[in-house]
């Protein structure tokens, strides 16, 4: 009722323009099952047979989460649906409350510090001790933005690979660099003008603050590549065709600045470890990310049919802290194919 609402509208400021902005979340159908935990499985659902703490999925929140500073990715924000008729359905997994993104979780909880520390921390209360509090940090050297609709957003501070949840969340706590890499894929893919309809669909109130927005994000965005694309060999399968794998080198394509000159050393092993062949090394052309290697019958006969691909990227003389991994199966009377790829 009316009383309700004016209750409500009681405990925030009042507009200058005499309107108020929320946000409204949909009811989801189904059956409510509760959160979903962040070790273990759920019992009752038969399809869920990959421990939470393990599902790439999961663990690849931390990058998303950076990404728009969301940090307040815990059990309670998450909610597991029963959709369909009992015995014949399937659960439906959501992540919920994304309206303390961007900034907002700080700003609500006059929190600087939100997304570069846990709510609580041995490490910085340990590093904090021997100065009695005076070690500056970097969200320190944050400020506020001028704009309501913005709160202290920004990307000149953020660190990527530093970037903490508020609550620690156990499968972010348990990513690897290639969950990382599979995450920082897809905000590659994220371009200007994606973002432009987003913002523009945001409607801000505040002339500069839409743009202020996207050029933050893809800020952030490079931030994340340049971080993420160098713990590994980000090199991505196109084809195999007639003994040739063609790879294309995404570094050559989103690093900025882009990389020095590219060398690729790859190796040959069997399906039980043993190299059979002699290394090999490709110059990488400065102007093209892709890449091909041949290889050829006696190689894979040699492999008994079963050859594992490992290519290490070298920018200038600096390796990448880890291969990538290409498996490749060719059973007798088929064209080999690539059955598996790790990064």
């Amino acid at each position: 009722n009316d009383e309700q609402v004016k209750l409500v509208f009681s405990s925030v400021a009042p507009p200058q323009d005499g309107l108020y902005r929320a946000t409204a979340s949909l009811l989801l159908d189904g059956i409510y099952l509760g959160p979903i935990n962040d070790t273990g499985v759920r019992k009752d659902d038969p399809n869920d047979r990959f421990p939470h703490e393990d599902r790439r999925v999961l663990r690849a929140l931390k990058v998303f989460g950076a990404f728009t500073n969301q940090t307040d990715i815990r059990i309670d924000n998450s909610l597991d649906v029963y959709i369909g008729e009992d015995g014949e359905g399937y659960v439906e997994h959501y992540l919920l409350d994304f309206g303390e993104a961007f900034g907002g979780h700080g700003a609500k909880h006059a929190r600087l510090w939100d997304g570069y520390t846990h709510i609580f921390s041995f490490g910085e209360m340990l590093g904090n001790l021997p100065t009695l509090g005076l070690r500056s940090h970097p969200w320190e050297h944050i400020r506020p933005t001028p704009w309501k609709s913005v709160a202290a957003f920004e990307a000149q501070y953020f660190d990527p690979l530093s970037w903490k949840e508020t609550y620690p969340f156990e499968p972010i706590q348990r990513a690897r660099d290639d969950d990382n890499y599979w995450a920082a894929k897809i905000i590659a893919a994220i371009e200007r003008e994606h973002l432009e309809r987003l913002v523009s669909a945001a409607n801000y109130p505040e002339p500069g603050a839409g743009e202020y927005i996207i050029e933050t994000l893809l800020q952030r965005r490079q931030k994340i590549i340049n971080s993420y694309f160098e713990l590994v060999s980000p090199l991505e399968y196109v084809a195999l065709e007639n003994h040739r794998l063609e790879l294309k080198d995404y570094g050559k394509i989103y690093l900025t600045p882009l990389p020095r000159q590219t060398r690729y050393e790859v190796r040959f092993y069997d399906d039980g470890n043993r190299e059979i062949a002699e290394p090999r090394w490709i110059e990488g052309n400065a102007s093209e990310a892709e890449l091909a290697i041949e290889l050829s019958a006696q190689l894979l006969r040699q492999a008994d049919d079963y050859l594992r691909l490992e290519i290490r990227v070298w920018r200038g003389d600096v390796p990448a802290p880890r291969p990538a991994a290409f498996h490749i199966r060719a059973d007798k009377g088929n064209a080999p194919r690539v059955v598996g790829i790790v990064h």
